[in-house]
């Protein structure tokens, strides 16, 4: 069960998504993807980093839809965050406090 505020939070998470340019959610997914092969710990200014370094020309004009990326990446499996915050590096943010990330993926393969 959830409380009215994670609703709320939901609710506007799944609003960003439908707003945000498909081509780029696909793209953010897709660096997620491959970030949670190679990295143990990461935050969303990590996703950021690689997916404007691997693919300068997709963009969108919805910043937050990456809150649904990693959402995607929770229900995926591929992640899971730790209850831990880092000042994010990124200027648009303003060292606002960002969520940090755990791999499933790499500690998956570490326990096989």
């Amino acid at each position: 069960m959830t409380t009215p505020g994670q609703d709320a939070a939901n609710e506007a998470i799944e609003r960003v998504e439908q707003h945000a340019d498909p081509n780029w959610m696909a793209y953010a997914r897709m660096t997620l993807s491959a970030l949670v092969g190679i990295r143990d710990r990461f935050t969303s200014d990590d996703v950021w980093d690689l997916l404007e370094r691997l693919y300068p020309e997709v963009k969108t004009h919805e910043r937050r839809a990456m809150g649904a990326v990693m959402r995607y990446g929770i229900r995926m499996g591929w992640c899971e965050r730790i209850g831990e915050w880092q000042d994010s590096t990124r200027t648009v943010c303003h060292g606002r406090p960002v969520a940090v990330y755990r791999s499933l993926v790499i500690h998956q393969a570490q326990a096989a």
